[in-house]
């Protein structure tokens, strides 16, 4: 079944029922309130009438006590009918009761009304329908009986009546019945056309098409759940755009290191072994080509570790003094290569963290190799370390890079940590996107925080904050410059 015709049938259903019950409900309230209405308008009736009827009595006018009965039979539908002290009938507004005139008749309230007692009730003729009756003694004025007037009213009328009313109802009920049945069909429609189209959308986004949306047609709860739908595929749209930019730059940099270390080998057959000052430069190069794929084949395992949630840590007191410097010592080729002035800044201070070593300095490796790959020949690249205030509050350090490229846009401040992302400068500098978004996930793993500060043609500075620990004596440590420009 349907969720249309589902839908169509519940309120179907519903209208059924409510009506039905509130009809049957509304049937019998009416049934009672006319029956309690005749009963009140025979009592008013037996009140005049009993008047009358008396005066009769007293003057022994039995003839004109049956004219008069006629003539209310003319005018009120009930039968009135008067009965001697002993219980036989005397007179009634009905022809059909001629034959009993003169005899006793059974007739329910008779006995109480020969006693002296007013009242009213209600039988049931063999035939089920319902009767209401009046009754009350008939006396003189001395209070002697003579005699009892009763009023009674068949009901037959009434419940006829309310039959057509029910035909009325059940007609009007069937009516309603199929107004729903469309008003259903077309609520159905109007509200699961919007599901319908997000059903189409949900499985060409499963057969791959990313580009496909659906459309927003009321700002409804379902327009929510479709503006949620289109968002989504708007973000697997972006994230395979990403994924294949990413890819295509992963292979670009795997093409060119291997290509970098092949050449690299064929130069090393071809010199002769005296040439120590070339072949000290080819090695320097070949160094340099394997820490750029070593380092690019940890962002890989990296990432897949950060995905998984499986991404292991070692704590334990770290120097952040003795860290700057040896990951400093890993870009000292490169440095030279490029021509960039490298320069180390420990602090003046012991500055000791709990921490993840290895971690922590794939995080700053990739801070200074963004840097390194920015930054144009002559320019220097900033490695220091400083005890300040955490941006949240509370003592800490700064774990910093500092270059002097051409920094970053401010539209794009904001994004150079997403994952994939790179700027308009990574048009001129290739790079799989990763670098930044392995910072940021590494320092959320490690309870640190990343921030940058860039000033577009100034250079940029990132920085790594980490609480401090307790502190232990520093190594000895060089001079505050690691590298300087590679000489002419």
């Amino acid at each position: 079944m349907t969720l249309r015709l589902r839908l169509t049938l519940s309120y179907l259903v519903l209208i059924l029922v409510t009506s039905t019950a509130i009809s049957l409900f509304l049937f019998d309230v009416l049934e009672r309130v006319y029956s309690d209405l005749l009963a009140w308008d025979l009592d008013r009736q037996a009140a005049i009438s009993s008047v009358e009827v008396t005066r009769f009595l007293l003057a022994g006018q039995t003839p004109e006590l049956r004219g008069y009965l006629r003539e209310l039979d003319r005018r009120t539908p009930a039968r009135v009918v008067v009965f001697t002290r002993q219980g036989q009938l005397l007179a009634s507004s009905e022809i059909d009761d001629e034959p009993l005139l003169g005899q006793p008749v059974d007739l329910p309230g008779v006995a109480d009304a020969l006693a002296g007692r007013t009242g009213r009730g209600v039988y049931f003729l063999p035939s089920g329908m319902e009767v209401v009756y009046v009754y009350r003694p008939l006396v003189d004025g001395d209070g002697q009986l003579l005699g009892a007037l009763r009023l009674s009213y068949n009901l037959e009328n009434v419940v006829s009546f309310l039959r057509q009313l029910q035909l009325f109802v059940a007609l009007s009920i069937a009516a309603a019945a199929l107004a729903s049945i469309l008003v259903g069909l077309g609520l159905a429609r109007m509200i699961l056309k919007p599901l319908g189209d997000l059903s189409r959308a949900a499985e060409a986004l499963a057969r791959g098409n990313l580009g496909v949306r659906a459309p927003v047609r009321a700002p409804d709860e379902v327009g929510r759940v479709i503006d949620t739908f289109n968002r989504m595929a708007e973000r697997l749209q972006q994230m395979e755009t990403e994924r294949r930019a990413f890819l295509a730059a992963v292979a670009h940099d795997l093409g060119n290191l291997t290509q970098n270390l092949l050449t690299a080998v064929a130069a090393l057959k071809a010199i002769g072994p005296d040439d120590r000052v070339l072949t000290e430069r080819i090695l320097s190069g070949l160094e340099i080509q394997a820490r750029r794929m070593a380092r690019l084949t940890d962002d890989l395992v990296t990432i897949d570790r950060l995905e998984a949630g499986g991404l292991e840590l070692k704590i334990r007191p770290v120097d952040l003094n003795r860290l700057v410097w040896e990951v400093g010592e890993q870009f000292l080729a490169e440095a030279r290569f490029r021509g960039l002035e490298l320069a180390v800044e420990p602090s003046e201070h012991p500055a000791v963290v709990e921490t993840d070593p290895d971690r922590l300095a794939q995080a700053y490796a990739n801070l200074v190799s963004n840097a390194l790959k920015y930054t144009p020949p002559d320019g220097q690249v900033r490695l220091w370390v400083r005890r300040q205030t955490l941006p949240a509050g509370g003592d800490g350090y700064r774990l910093a890079v500092t270059d002097s490229g051409p920094g970053i846009p401010p539209e794009e401040v904001d994004r150079i940590f997403d994952r994939y992302y790179r700027g308009a400068a990574a048009q001129t500098a290739r790079g799989s996107g990763l670098g930044l978004a392995i910072v940021r996930d590494i320092a959320a793993a490690l309870g640190a925080t990343v921030s940058v500060e860039s000033d577009p043609g100034s250079g940029t500075t990132f920085s790594i904050w980490l609480q401090t620990a307790r502190p232990t004596p520093p190594p000895p440590r060089p001079g505050p410059r690691l590298a300087s420009r590679q000489p002419g």
